[in-house]
């Protein structure tokens, strides 16, 4: 029994659609001349370090997540903990690059002093979130390798009960960003001098944001398994989804607004 099929059903598809979005963007960014800007870069960091999770995420499932851990041996078992423990790591900084990089796209819609102030502390604060949940993932066990061999001698971790806490209150932080960032747009889109039409559209776009939100939500209330698994091989994969969805859903609204105007012109185009 494994839940593999059904866990890249659902994480493969949206990672393909977020990859494509990320490529209409550039497209549109170098053609037909070049105007790339620091959030294009930032993004690219993200997209490349998602490429790189996404494999890490197969390799995983190849080994054996989504599997009840008796069927593994303990080689295995190592393998698959070490590979979740850097995945865990590797999403941290996708999540942060991209919420760094729409904060930058925010940053050059208005030229007021005030506006980008505050966005440039935002994305220090965002910086410092990630930095911090990266520390507290590096500090949950001692000696670090313990995570996915807990039998070496002396070895010490959080209990269950630590580690939904802390899941729950760096998963509260990442949620308001989340929904900072998404609403964040309403504040100009109503002053926009533009048709109502692309105002809309602009808002529905990043809209999707919310979506990232409620996934994030959705991530919080399943929390408590970490708390009470007993076959964490098995049950975390399910968690763990959930926070690649929100990464996946997360580029495709940062991308999508970027790719308005070529979907104007083949409207045009196709009449």
């Amino acid at each position: 029994e494994s839940k593999r099929g059904r866990l890249l059903a659902t994480m493969t598809p949206l990672f393909a659609v977020a990859v494509l979005t990320y490529i209409g963007r550039m497209y549109t960014r170098t053609r037909p001349v070049v105007n790339l800007r620091w959030d294009d870069f930032v993004m690219s960091l993200a997209v490349a370090l998602t490429i790189v999770h996404y494999g890490l995420a197969v390799y995983a499932f190849n080994l054996g997540a989504g599997r009840h851990f008796y069927y593994l041996k303990p080689p295995q078992l190592e393998t698959v903990g070490r590979t979740l423990f850097i995945l865990n790591i590797i999403w941290t900084w996708c999540i942060t690059f991209v919420k760094v990089s729409v904060t930058l796209m925010l940053y050059r819609t208005r030229g007021d002093k005030a506006w980008r102030l505050w966005l440039s502390g935002f994305m220090g604060f965002l910086v410092v979130i990630g930095i911090v949940i990266t520390a507290l993932h590096l500090g949950q066990c001692k000696p670090v390798r313990a995570f996915w061999n807990p039998l070496i001698p002396g070895a010490k971790c959080w209990s269950n009960a630590i580690a939904v806490n802390v899941l729950h209150g760096t998963s509260a932080f990442l949620l308001v960003t989340d929904i900072v960032l998404s609403l964040l747009p309403l504040t100009f889109i109503v002053k926009l001098q533009r048709p109502r039409r692309d105002k809309i559209a602009i808002g529905l776009l990043m809209g999707l944001g919310l979506v990232a939100s409620g996934t994030s939500i959705v991530k919080i209330i399943r929390t408590p398994i970490l708390g009470t698994t007993k076959d964490p091989i098995w049950d975390l994969p399910d968690l763990a989804i959930w926070a690649w969805v929100e990464l996946y859903i997360g580029i495709m609204a940062a991308c999508i607004p970027c790719l308005k105007a070529p979907f104007e012109r083949l409207l045009k185009k196709t009449g």
